[in-house]
């Protein structure tokens, strides 16, 4: 045998035997990606499946197909959209990935795709094109035919249905539904007629003295703020709201410092030092069901609050804490300045934490209520008329 035939009888054995091992890892070139190696760089986001716990809002793909047909979803990452050839402009995009059971045996595992409204006589689909909003593109025909693009070019407003079908076996079918999930962007609080203050985390109170005076605040009010957009769905979420007494360089604060500008006059309220009870009346504290008032009588009432208003030239109580008692000797010595009673740290009351928290939004804030100014005004509990005779006109209060 000549060298020529020498070499082509060898890279025809090459060739066959490269052909025997193609056909054994590829399942008889049923499925060309056993090891997933091409779903992790090319396949599917970059090999990040969809999270649906963490999932984002916009649009969302959810199902669970069925178990002859399943479909994996996989988000694509945004620098990774030409790659997919998904418009830059998208606001998001992910590959779904069809399994045809049991694990791509079949002699042929084609699949066809559609995808539409899924009440084409809903009132937002009237004259639109879904094209416009939604893209689903096959990456082939045959064998090539079990991965897909979806895209979200703009927010949609009628939900849409994503069917996958067996093309042999027509009867084996799985759907994925596509909402569009309308975003949280923001939210505020307040109680009555205190706004909380996210923006700087200090919320200046007005806290009524008097034991029968009416203190400001109110029932529990939170406006969620959604994107303007069109949606199919609004993002649920749960709010836990956080209450504690304010703690300072992570020691719990035990008194509210405030001037009268008035007068001049400096007083202090010692109040989470003598705390009657434990953080638990805080943490068990209903803020949706109560609301929250800023007096002292309320605080007593509801807190184990104890103490009043002292003005600090009285000697101080050795129970204070010593940042209190160096703070009282200051003033009394006159070495504490006004910026030093501006601080909140000297002011602050409690702290509050509202978090919202669901499948498609975290978000939290947080504030600090400060005294930034105090009422004493007792109700009139009673009328006292005294007088000789009747038409005399002597009242007394």
């Amino acid at each position: 045998m000549s060298k020529t035939g020498r070499f082509t009888a060898v890279l025809l054995v090459i060739v066959l035997l490269a052909a025997g091992v193609t056909a054994w890892l590829t399942n008889g070139f049923k499925e060309w990606d056993p090891f997933g190696w091409f779903r992790t760089e090319q396949g599917g986001a970059v090999g990040t499946p969809d999270d649906e716990e963490t999932e984002s809002c916009g649009m969302v793909i959810e199902g669970e197909g069925t178990e002859t047909l399943p479909i994996r979803q996989y988000r694509i990452a945004r620098g990774s959209y030409a790659v997919y050839a998904v418009p830059a402009s998208a606001e998001s995009a992910y590959t779904l990935v069809a399994t045809v059971g049991p694990e791509n045996s079949g002699t042929n595992t084609a699949v066809e795709w559609t995808i539409a409204f899924a009440d084409p006589s809903h009132e937002w689909a009237q004259g639109k094109r879904l094209s416009d909003y939604v893209t689903l593109t096959v990456s082939g025909t045959g064998l090539e035919s079990k991965q897909a693009v979806v895209a979200c070019l703009q927010p949609f407003g009628a939900q849409i249905v994503i069917t996958v079908t067996s093309v042999t076996s027509p009867e084996v079918q799985t759907t994925r539904t596509v909402d569009y999930v309308r975003k949280i962007t923001d939210f505020t609080l307040s109680f009555g007629d205190v706004a909380c203050d996210f923006a700087s985390g200090h919320t200046g109170v007005t806290v009524e003295l008097a034991e029968t005076g009416i203190p400001k605040g109110g029932a529990t009010d939170l406006n969620v703020i959604y994107k303007d957009t069109a949606y199919t769905r609004v993002a649920e979420y749960e709010v836990d709201y956080d209450l504690k007494p304010f703690t300072g360089d992570g020691i719990v604060n035990n008194f509210v410092m405030w001037r009268d500008p008035s007068n001049g006059v400096l007083f202090y309220y010692r109040f989470c030092a003598q705390h009657n009870s434990s953080l638990s009346d805080f943490e068990s504290y209903d803020l949706v069901k109560n609301g929250l008032y800023f007096g002292i009588k309320y605080w007593v009432d509801t807190f184990g609050f104890g103490g009043a208003f002292t003005p600090s030239g009285m000697s101080v109580d050795p129970f204070f804490g010593e940042t209190l008692q160096k703070a009282c000797h200051a003033v009394i010595a006159g070495t504490l300045n006004s910026e030093d009673l501006a601080s909140p740290n000297l002011r602050s009351i409690f702290s509050l934490k509202v978090t919202l928290t669901g499948k498609h939004v975290n978000m939290s804030k947080s504030t600090d209520f400060i005294m930034s100014d105090y009422t004493n005004l007792p109700k009139v509990t009673d009328v006292e008329i005294n007088g000789g005779n009747a038409g005399d006109g002597n009242i007394e209060f």
